[in-house]
């Protein structure tokens, strides 16, 4: 049962069905948003869409690394579930896909040809280390998610510019110290554009290994906004490190406002780092929902000292800004 959808009643249920609601809609997010980047089978699209074309109509082969396709007319959400089963990648969709592509290429590297088949949609291609070869990085997820039809074409032109998105990922993780890396980060945010908030998702999406350096990304994802931000802030509050955890939390909550309740609820009930839950008590009182004021109520029970007093600090903040600013709903 998820709290999302319930409609506020005009008069407060008792604490212990409060409570039992908190529980019931923090237990599903915890399942729904932190589990899923972690636990996405190769090949599972974690969208829920219907598939439209089988699999043995899709024309698409991968030999030795180099993929090879012929279609037409056939959804994108479709060609990402074969390309998944065939290259063992995860692949997960955030949004409704609605791209149809007809295209015909042979022999091009799996990565560049995802980036072919997704124009016009926000992509990020996540890279892990190696175990066959030491020292190389392997292609192993991939995001895709809708973007509004008044941003494709800005996406398709900043797919033109020099450098390129992978170049510079590149060029940051070249710089040897940390200093220049987060430098660099923050030469990103004055862009402001569509290949700036790729490049910063791809460092979020643990392609830096510093996690110092991933939560400056998090951070500075905050400023740029847009979908490709909030995907891969949405992402990283499961990340393994709990520094980038808290920072993709505040960030996660501006750029999001009150669609964040459940994500921000999960958290706070749910991260196995007291320190990460007490900072999601803080964010959770800036929404304007009663979602958020039931999640501060239920984490005041918690067992840890320091993330109960948040909760209570966090809920009085709450109240506070409710008064002043009440117009009658929520």
């Amino acid at each position: 049962m998820c709290s999302q959808g319930i409609r506020a009643p005009r008069v407060m249920p008792p604490p212990t069905l409060r409570a039992w609601v908190v529980f019931q809609a923090v237990c599903l997010a915890v399942y729904l948003i932190v589990v899923p980047p972690v636990l996405n089978q190769p090949g599972v699209i974690s969208a829920a869409a219907s598939q439209a074309v089988p699999d043995s109509a899709i024309h698409m082969t991968i030999h030795q690394g180099l993929l090879t396709v012929n279609v037409r007319d056939v959804p994108l959400a479709d060609l990402l579930r074969v390309l998944g089963k065939q290259a063992a990648l995860r692949v997960t969709i955030y949004g409704a896909l609605n791209t149809s592509v007809t295209d015909s290429f042979a022999d091009v590297p799996v990565d560049h040809g995802i980036k072919r088949l997704v124009r016009g949609e926000g992509l990020v291609l996540i890279y892990t280390a190696s175990a066959e070869a030491p020292g190389t990085r392997v292609l192993t997820e991939v995001w895709v998610y809708q973007v509004a039809p008044a941003d494709r074409a800005q996406i398709r032109a900043a797919a033109t510019e020099k450098p390129q998105q992978e170049d510079r990922v590149s060029e940051i993780r070249s710089k040897e110290i940390r200093s220049a890396r987060i430098q660099a980060v923050w030469k990103l945010v004055a862009k402001r554009d569509q290949t700036a908030a790729a490049t910063l998702a791809q460092i979020l999406a643990q392609q830096d290994e510093d996690p110092i350096v991933r939560a400056q990304a998090a951070e500075a994802l905050a400023k740029v906004g847009g979908a490709e931000a909030t995907a891969a802030l949405s992402a990283a509050v499961g990340d393994q490190d709990p520094t980038v955890r808290i920072q993709a939390i505040r960030a996660f909550g501006k750029v999001e406002g009150d669609r964040a309740v459940q994500t921000l609820s999960g958290v706070l009930m749910g991260d196995p780092d007291p320190q990460v839950r007490r900072h999601a008590a803080p964010a959770l009182a800036m929404l304007r929902t009663l979602e958020a004021r039931w999640a501060l109520e239920a984490a005041i029970s918690d067992p840890d000292p320091s993330v109960s007093e948040a909760a209570a600090s966090a809920l009085r903040r709450w109240e506070k800004r409710a008064v002043a600013t009440y117009d009658g709903t929520y």
